[in-house]
């Protein structure tokens, strides 16, 4: 009996992809990375916008901020000249008041040069100086109201022992024969000045005095005065004075 020859069998396994295949499969890999490439590029652009704005609105707000410290500093000073003014002012009215009342007979307030019973004030009130040459007189009248006195009787003719207080924009300046007394927030008064010692040719600047200090003098022709300043400034400097009859020997 023939036998029939074995013939080999074809051997089973995965089906073999084509390179077709392969080159789809790689473009729609491809394909979904760029789209999500794209997406994340449009999320970064975003984000981008988003906190450069916020960065503007930091920079606006600190602007504004900036701003509005600028403008409160400077609604401060202004106040702060205002009261400094209105400060000035009230002194001014108080010490008048004490000079009224004075002639009035009337008890006096305790702000100012006072006037002592058994003196006489020869002149009292304010005198206005200018750093630009401003001087004052202290022996002049009260009719006087620029206390210039023998100043301008002697104009042009130097210092002659009238020139008693002036001021140079730093400087409190005396005459020649004028001597002071420095009392600093120790208040000035005929007894005060009369009774203290220790008179001389003193420096008073913008660094030794401030508004409200007192000091006395005795004047060219011997009189006491009694000097507060009010107030002093680049341009010019104000005093409450107060001098006293009689001529000191």
């Amino acid at each position: 009996m023939t036998q029939t020859p074995h013939l080999p069998q074809p051997r089973r396994g995965l089906p073999t992809a084509s390179p077709q295949s392969r080159h789809d499969k790689s473009s729609r890999r491809w394909t979904a990375l760029e789209k999500f490439l794209t997406v994340l590029a449009a999320a970064l652009g975003v984000l981008s916008a988003l906190f450069a704005l916020q960065t503007a609105q930091i920079s606006k707000a600190k602007e504004q901020a900036q701003t509005s410290t600028q403008n409160k500093e400077t609604d401060l000073t202004a106040l702060q000249g205002q009261f400094d003014e209105l400060k000035r002012q009230n002194e001014t009215l108080q010490y008048e008041n004490g000079q009224l009342k004075l002639r009035l007979g009337l008890p006096s307030p305790t702000a100012g040069p006072q006037q002592p019973t058994g003196a006489s004030a020869r002149h009292s009130g304010a005198i206005v100086l200018s750093a630009s040459g401003g001087e004052a007189d202290l022996d002049s009248l009260q009719s006087d109201l620029q206390w210039r006195g023998k100043l301008n009787q002697y104009a042009g003719l130097g210092n002659l022992g009238y020139q008693d207080l002036g001021y140079d924009g730093t400087r409190v300046l005396f005459g020649n024969g004028t001597v002071v007394l420095f009392l600093g927030s120790t208040k000035a008064d005929y007894e005060t000045c009369r009774s203290r010692t220790g008179y001389g040719n003193v420096l008073i600047d913008n660094t030794t005095i401030q508004p409200g200090d007192y000091f006395c003098m005795k004047t060219g022709e011997h009189r006491y005065s009694a000097v507060r300043l009010t107030q002093m400034n680049s341009s010019k400097a104000t005093f409450d004075v107060v001098t006293y009859d009689p001529p000191e020997s």
